[in-house]
């Protein structure tokens, strides 16, 4: 009889300490994005040496409108080296289910203005992809065209623009909240 309540206890004690492991983290819908910043975590000139050991980076935020891109956000030239490795990026808008943002993330390498590219770009044909950016950029180089639709998800941290452009690997992360 003791052996069957303490079989009895033990199975219901090792039941109740039973764990799920399928829980999954709720889907949600966000109601604002917020990007923090643009962190360089290895950047393009300092591969070869040949360069001029910084990375002149200009990013473009905008939103898919469905017929247009509509700019919402632009850096000015933003130099990455050893000394700086981060930026802030102020940029925080409210969202709804559905809508669309791309990020686009530009070396220069021209003495083109933050203005001069953004007037390239615009004249893309719709909607702008990454071939017709590079094409249309010529010797500055497109890092990447990252696009994030707002639906329900678990949440947004990063976005990673990387890759090997000449020999020379990059990779920069956008934070995002």
């Amino acid at each position: 009889m003791r052996y069957f309540v303490f079989v009895s206890i033990f199975i219901f004690a090792l039941s109740a300490c039973k764990t799920k492991h399928n829980l999954q983290t709720p889907l949600r819908l966000p109601s604002i994005i917020k990007v923090n910043s643009l962190e360089v975590a290895n950047f393009a000139e300092k591969m070869l040496g040949l360069g001029s050991k910084a990375d002149e980076i200009i990013l473009f935020i905008f939103e898919d409108t469905g017929e247009n891109q509509l700019l919402r956000w632009k850096s000015e030239i933003l130099i990455f080296d050893n000394a700086n490795t981060i930026y802030p990026i102020p940029f925080q808008t409210d969202v709804k289910q559905g809508d669309t943002f791309r990020f686009i993330l530009i070396e220069v390498d021209t003495e083109r203005t933050v203005e001069e590219l953004l007037s390239i770009i615009q004249q893309c044909p719709y909607p702008c992809k990454e071939a017709n950016i590079k094409k249309a950029i010529d010797e500055d180089d497109l890092l990447g065209l990252k696009e994030l639709k707002i639906q329900p998800m678990e949440r947004i941290n990063v976005l990673e623009f990387w890759g090997v452009h000449l020999l020379d690997e990059y990779r920069y992360i956008l934070k995002i909240e």
